[in-house]
């Protein structure tokens, strides 16, 4: 990977993808601040997430697909980018070795990476061992304090929180994360927000390129599926959590 081809992810995200999204993550972030991308992909949000901070703020990507893994580190080093760190981590409530399953469609590998288990019944994947780590651990090993969590990990939002505790009591990050009721296995969407909740956070939704309050999303509503795949223009998956 180039600076070049994460440039043009990023403005792709920008003005095309995750418009509303990108906007918020520019207006809230400030020089010296801390941000964290967790399931970074190709870099869409992580562009954005160093230009705001400044090279007086930190930025960590954690993406555990290997080859992705390779792709970042490349175009951060050759863009020469000294304040931010790619990981060859997931997060999880634990530290240890988890099965990633990477959905086969052609690719090596993909954005619906996930280390939900019950993804092999609904599409053929391809199954990783990566190494996963808690992420308050990782922060206090690297002597972290976020300001701000990107989160995509297709299912397993509430493992990540759970193993984000310290950080949601002390730190009080601001959260933006995709969350969909079609990637849960075990729990719910309504569970991960009470668990958000129980840290004093308050929640919104992205819909149409505005926030709207949580207690306005409807499942039935908001998550609309045709022959399980979401109905475009009625379907929002991204969300806001503030202390």
């Amino acid at each position: 990977m180039t600076p070049l081809s994460l440039l043009f992810r990023a403005w792709r995200y920008r003005l095309r993808l995750d418009v509303a999204e990108i906007a918020f993550v520019r207006q809230f972030l400030q020089k010296g601040m801390t941000a964290i991308d967790i399931g970074a992909h190709k870099g869409g949000y992580l562009y954005w997430l160093r230009k705001e901070v400044g090279e007086t703020g930190r930025v960590v990507g954690f993406e555990p697909q290997p080859l992705l893994y390779d792709y970042l580190k490349s175009a951060v080093e050759k863009a020469d980018y000294k304040n931010v760190t790619i990981e060859n981590l997931a997060i999880s409530t634990e530290t240890g070795n988890l099965t990633l399953f990477v959905p086969q469609h052609g690719s090596k590998t993909s954005p619906g990476a996930t280390l939900n288990a019950a993804k092999p019944n609904e599409v053929a994947c391809a199954e990783i061992t990566v190494q996963v780590v808690r992420l308050d651990d990782y922060c206090a090993s690297q002597n972290l304090k976020p300001d701000l969590l990107k989160i995509d990990v297709e299912g397993f939002e509430l493992d990540v929180f759970k193993g984000a505790a310290t950080i949601l009591k002390t730190c009080k990050p601001t959260l933006i994360f995709e969350c969909e009721a079609r990637h849960l296995h075990q729990t719910t969407m309504e569970e991960v927000f009470d668990y958000l909740a129980s840290f004093g956070y308050k929640g919104a939704f992205f819909e149409n390129k505005n926030l709207r309050p949580i207690a306005e999303f409807r499942l039935e509503t908001h998550q609309k599926l045709a022959h399980g795949k979401p109905v475009r223009g009625e379907y929002a998956n991204n969300f806001v959590f503030k202390p």
